[in-house]
């Protein structure tokens, strides 16, 4: 967040409240009511395994053209 390359809707009051309650304790995250945190560094962590630019499938003119459709008798 601090680079500006991760960033967050000004409307998500529920995310910046425990955002702000977010903290460590001796060093180690302090889990307690960390639920919206975990989800979103766990969604942030899953970035590296997401697929972008997928061609879409060709459709099958087959089906359209009544031959050897379901209902063709």
């Amino acid at each position: 967040m601090e680079s500006g390359r991760f960033k967050v809707f000004k409307h998500l009051n529920d995310w910046f409240e425990k955002f702000r309650l977010y903290h460590r304790k001796d060093g180690r995250v302090h889990k307690e009511g960390d639920d919206l945190m975990s989800a979103t560094r766990y969604a942030v962590m899953m970035l590296r395994f997401a697929r972008t630019n997928i061609p879409p499938r060709r459709r099958s003119y087959r089906a359209y053209a009544g031959a050897g459709g379901w209902m063709s008798a």
